[in-house]
C-alpha cells in the first residue's frame, strides 16, 4: 500500500487529466516538465503445493525535469509506493553537442534490448530473467551519441542510492563500466532490423554479489538463485540482441553471459536467452526510437481493436564449476488493451520449470496489471 497520500493524489490528478507530460514555464528559458507513471497489479500463483492470490502497487513514479534553454536538463524521480520514497533518476543532463548527451548523476545503465526500454512501453508485465545478469543503476557519468541507424552509450558508475544523501557515500561503493551499440541493417517503408551488442565489467569492491529470478511476478517466489557470493573479484556481462519489426509484428531476442572472476582466481559463467513476439491487431506499428535504439509500444488507433498479443521464450542457466543456483526455464503469453495512449490494461499468463539437484519445480502465474502513465 502507498502510505505518501499527498503524493499519490498528485499522481492520480496528473494522470486523470493529461494525455502528456505537463509543463510550466517559469521564464522565457527555464520550464518545469512533470510527468508519472502507476502501475497496479494482481496475481494468481501455484507452485504445485501452495496457491495464493496477491496484488501490488508495482510502481508509482513521478519525477520533474527542470529545462535550462535548449541544452540543460536537471531530473529528479521518486517511487513513493513505499512508506519512504526511494530516489530513482536523479541526474543533470547537458545536450549542447550536436546528437549528443553527457549526463552525471544517478541513472540506469544503457545495456540490453529489453534493460533499455521504459516498463510502460514493454510487451510484457516483466522483463525476462536474463535481465538479472545486466548492471542495475549507480552514481556516475554516462554518454550517448546517434546516428541515423546507430547508437553508442557509455557509462561508468559506482553504486545506487535510494536517497539523495547518499551520493558521496555511493560513487566508490562499487565500480560498473558498461557500454552499448546498435545498428540498423536493413530499413524500408514498413520493416527493419535492428542488431546491437553490450558489454560491461562490475568490480563489487567486496561487496556480496547474487544473481537471481522470480517465476515472472515480482509477487512469487524466487525460484533459481546463486546466493550471496562474497568471493568475487569482478565480473564481465556480453550481450547480443536482434530485433526484426514488420508493420505490427515485432520480433526479438536476446543471449547474455556473465563470468565471475573469483579472488581464488578460478572462474564461473552463468547465461540465460530469450526469444519473444508481439503483434498488434489494430496493424499500428512497433515505432522504432532512433535516438535510444528501443522499440515503443503501439498507439491505439480509433475504431480499432487495440489488443496486442504477446509470447515469450526464456531460459536462465546459473549452473556452473562451482555454483549450483539451478536453471530457469520460462514460458510466457499474454495481451494487452490500449484504452488510449497513457493507459494500458495488460494479461500475462507465465509457467516457470526451476531445476536444481536433479529436482524440477513449476510455478505457474497469471497475473494483470493497470497501468496509466503521462510523459
Amino acid at each position: 500500500m502507498i502510505k505518501n497520500k499527498k503524493f499519490l493524489c498528485l499522481l492520480v490528478s496528473c494522470l486523470s487529466s493529461s494525455v502528456g507530460a505537463i509543463e510550466f514555464d517559469i521564464t522565457d528559458d527555464i520550464a518545469i516538465e512533470l510527468e508519472g507513471k502507476l502501475h497496479y497489479d494482481a496475481a494468481m500463483i501455484d507452485d504445485g503445493v501452495d496457491s495464493k492470490k496477491d496484488s501490488q502497487i508495482r510502481r508509482a513514479r513521478v519525477s520533474a525535469t527542470a529545462k535550462f534553454g535548449d541544452d540543460v536538463r536537471a531530473k529528479l524521480e521518486y517511487d513513493i509506493k513505499d512508506s519512504t520514497p526511494r530516489v530513482g533518476d536523479a541526474y543533470i543532463e547537458y545536450r549542447g553537442f550536436d546528437k549528443t548527451s553527457i549526463k552525471v548523476g544517478n541513472l540506469g545503465h544503457i545495456a540490453g534490448l529489453e534493460n533499455s526500454s521504459s516498463s510502460s512501453q514493454m510487451p510484457f508485465m516483466e522483463r525476462s530473467a536474463v535481465d538479472e545478469l545486466l548492471p542495475d543503476s549507480g552514481v556516475g557519468v554516462q554518454v550517448n551519441t546517434y546516428g541515423d541507424n546507430w547508437t553508442m552509450s557509455g557509462s561508468v558508475t559506482g553504486d545506487k542510492i535510494t536517497a539523495l544523501d547518499e551520493f558521496k557515500d555511493k560513487v566508490s561503493a562499487k565500480e560498473v563500466i558498461s557500454t552499448r551499440t546498435t545498428v540498423v541493417v536493413y530499413k524500408n517503408e514498413d520493416s527493419l532490423l535492428h542488431l546491437g551488442g553490450s558489454l560491461s565489467r562490475t568490480d563489487p569492491h567486496g561487496k556480496k554479489v547474487k544473481f537471481e529470478a522470480r517465476a515472472g511476478s515480482k509477487l512469487s517466489d524466487v525460484m533459481v538463485s546463486t546466493g550471496k557470493l562474497d568471493n568475487i573479484d569482478s565480473y564481465f556481462t556480453e550481450g547480443l540482441e536482434v530485433a526484426w519489426n514488420k508493420g505490427a509484428l515485432l520480433l526479438q531476442g536476446e543471449y547474455i553471459q556473465t563470468q565471475l572472476n573469483h579472488n581464488s582466481h578460478t572462474q564461473d559463467s552463468i547465461e540465460g536467452w530469450y526469444v519473444s513476439a508481439a503483434y498488434a491487431l489494430s496493424g499500428a506499428p512497433h515505432k522504432y526510437n532512433k535516438k535510444k535504439g528501443v522499440f515503443s509500444a503501439p498507439k491505439p488507433k480509433k475504431g480499432k481493436a487495440n489488443i496486442e498479443l504477446v509470447a515469450r521464450m526464456s531460459e536462465l542457466d546459473l549452473e556452473s564449476t562451482t555454483l549450483s543456483g539451478g536453471i530457469a526455464k520460462s514460458k510466457t503469453i499474454g495481451a494487452n488493451y490500449y484504452v488510449d495512449n497513457k493507459t494500458r490494461v495488460m494479461l500475462d499468463y507465465g509457467q516457470m520449470d526451476a531445476e536444481k539437484d536433479t529436482q524440477t519445480k513449476t510455478t505457474k502465474a497469471v497475473q494483470a496489471r493497470f497501468q496509466m502513465s503521462f510523459y
